[in-house]
């Protein structure tokens, strides 16, 4: 592909920051002038629709691909395959924690 791999695994809920990614992901393509990357974001919740209808908005379409977790095999293989992963969730002391439990019993 010839491009940097972003990737995100979590819930898409409207507490967890995905809209900020979205809106960042928009800056680098627009306001950097980048397209030299793909984003992958797996995961499912509340605001998934919306978060692919906003990236639709921010024509992102190309730059970014929104996938329901299907298999712990193929959420290995995207994981494997992306250069760097990303956080969305807001700076506060208890987030890492959540984070740490969540992909640990994922990829397990």
């Amino acid at each position: 592909m010839g491009k940097t791999i972003i990737g995100y695994v979590g819930v898409m809920g409207y507490q967890d920051g995905v809209d900020y990614l979205l809106r960042a992901l928009h800056h680098l393509v627009y306001g950097l002038g980048r397209s030299d990357f793909y984003c992958i974001l797996i995961g499912g919740g509340d605001a998934w629709l919306g978060l692919k209808m906003q990236a639709h908005e921010l024509d992102l379409d190309k730059y970014l691909s929104l996938r329901v977790l299907s298999s712990v095999e193929k959420l290995r293989r995207y994981l494997s395959a992306a250069d760097i992963c990303v956080d969305s969730s807001r700076q506060v002391p208890t987030a890492i924690i959540p984070l740490c439990s969540k992909s640990w019993s994922t990829c397990r």
